[in-house]
Formats: structure tokens, sequence, C-alpha cells
């Protein structure tokens, strides 16, 4: 009889010993999946906050993108513009036959029909 009650009291204490260790393992498996949640909270959030940056960044390179172009655009009409104008030789042959004809000493219509009026005066006096 000593035996039995050794036995279930050895039988007992090995029972509480599996009840304190499964009781361990669950506060273990609660702990990893409190952990795991957070994690995932983590990362989520983490994930969110990325593609509102990513988003950000793409439109700010669209606008540069569209930046870019309007200044290329700008250019190019600036190019166009430039090709249009005189060259620096064409202006030179011009400032010669100016320099040459020197149109400061030309005679306007109005003084000529004043020069021939006084001619015509003078003569028929």
């Amino acid at each position: 009889m000593q035996q039995n009650t050794q036995n279930m009291l050895s039988d007992g204490s090995q029972a509480s010993d599996a009840i304190r260790g499964v009781r361990t393992l669950e506060e273990r498996y609660s702990n990893l999946v409190r952990r795991v949640q957070i994690t995932e909270q983590n990362m989520l959030s983490s994930s969110k906050k990325s593609h509102a940056e990513f988003k950000a960044i793409s439109s700010e390179i669209m606008e540069l993108k569209k930046q870019v172009q309007e200044i290329n655009d700008k250019l190019a009409l600036i190019v166009k513009e430039l090709q249009t104008l005189s060259k620096k030789e064409e202006v030179d042959v011009l400032k010669k036959y100016l320099n040459l004809w020197e149109p400061v000493n030309f005679v306007t219509q109005n003084e000529v029909e004043k020069i021939v009026k006084r001619a015509v005066d003078e003569q028929a006096k």
C-alpha cells in the first residue's frame, strides 16, 4: 500500500510537472503569437509608409520630368529663333554699305521740294 501511495504521489508529481510544462509551453506559444502579431503590424505600417513615400517620390519625378520637358521645349524655341537671326558677317556687310552710302546725308522729299521751290523763286526774280 505504501508503494501504491508512493506510486500515486509519484504519478501526481509527474502529472503536476507535465501540467506546469504544458502551461509554460502555452505561455511561450502565446508570447510567440503576440510577437508575430506585433511584427506583422510593424511590417504593415512600414509597408504603408514605404508605399506612401514611393508615391510621393513618383509624383515628384513626374513633376520634374514635366519641368525638364518644358525647359527642352523652350530651348528648342530659342534655338529656332536664334537660327532666324542675322549672322555677324551679314551685319558687318550691312554696316559697310551703310558707311559707304552715308544715309544720314540723304535728303528727304520735303527738303528737295523746298530747295526746288527756292531755286524756282530765285530764277523768277
